[in-house]
């Protein structure tokens, strides 16, 4: 025996080294580790390569809350035109966005084809309707350009609502030099309950203007639904 041992001293050495190395444990020949030979749960984050993980190698639903650390995917790790919409999107706590937007219309009308002598006219007119259960803020702007031609005018205008009616009870006046144009501004605003009003800019002068392209009114009506801002 002993002999034998002597004769195979060097194989002996050489088995013993191999067995340190491998530290007891079994080697493997490349491409032969599967998914049987990993204990569960041992894979850590150390042993991935930056980007290694693709689309490919996820299986649908396969990836859990729990598989992925709180807090560690970044906008730069999801393609964008995979989300679907959110299912609220198009609320805001249950509430249309169409109703909440806050609204402004312009409107333009040549001064002198609205304004008619002697008589309170409306021009630029708008109808609103505010639904039941509803109020609206409605805010109104109205401008003039006018030209009286040969002779001067003191005329009168306001925002105004159906009738019309200047919304602040009270005119604004202007006086118009001859053959000159001359502009004026006044703004106004108040609650509307649900119905339905014609808002518009009201002219009352007392002859005709002179009828020109470069002279005419402009309103701009802003609203919006306050009570529904109100309950949310």
């Amino acid at each position: 025996m002993i002999s034998y041992i002597r004769q195979h001293m060097i194989a002996f050495v050489a088995l013993f080294i191999a067995i340190i190395s491998f530290g007891g444990t079994a080697a493997y020949a490349a491409n032969t580790i599967r998914s049987s030979d990993i204990v569960d749960g041992q894979v850590k984050n150390q042993d991935l390569a930056d980007n290694a993980v693709g689309t490919k190698k996820i299986q649908d639903g396969s990836v859990l809350g729990r598989d992925i650390k709180d807090d560690s995917l970044s906008g730069a790790n999801i393609k964008e035109s995979t989300l679907g919409q959110v299912p609220d999107a198009k609320t805001i706590d249950g509430v249309p966005l169409d109703t909440l937007k806050h609204t402004t219309l312009a409107l333009h009308t040549e001064t002198d084809t609205c304004a008619q002598p002697g008589i309170w006219s409306q021009c630029d007119t708008f109808s609103l309707t505010v639904p039941a259960g509803h109020q609206y803020v409605v805010d109104v702007t109205s401008s003039i350009t006018a030209n009286p031609g040969a002779t001067g005018e003191l005329i009168a205008y306001c925002p105004a609502v159906t009738g019309p009616t200047c919304m602040s009870g009270d005119p604004e006046y202007l006086t118009l030099p001859a053959n000159q144009y001359t502009n004026g501004t006044i703004a106004d605003g108040n609650f509307f309950q649900p119905g339905t009003y014609t808002i518009s800019t009201a002219v009352k002068v007392p002859a005709a203007l002179l009828a020109t392209v470069n002279a005419s009114t402009s309103t701009t009506i802003e609203y919006y639904d306050v009570a529904l801002f109100n309950a949310h």
